[in-house]
């Protein structure tokens, strides 16, 4: 089995392509996400979260634009 690539959209950035062993900070509070665009590849992530401010929601969702 191949690893896939991950896609890596931070609000404000161009997206990013990870490949296995590569990283990607994002810092607190930023819109993002990260998909795997392969149907075929599997992708796996380890996926560390901070809060900047431990009142706040760990995770907030946000819609999309179309």
């Amino acid at each position: 089995m191949q690893d896939g690539r991950l896609v890596v959209e931070v609000e404000g950035r161009a997206a990013k392509v990870l490949n296995a062993g590569e990283i990607a900070l994002i810092p607190a509070e930023i819109p993002h996400m990260a998909r795997n665009e392969s149907a075929t590849a599997e992708v796996r992530a380890l996926v560390i979260h901070s809060r900047s401010d431990k009142d706040k929601p760990l995770a907030v969702p946000v819609k999309r634009a179309t």
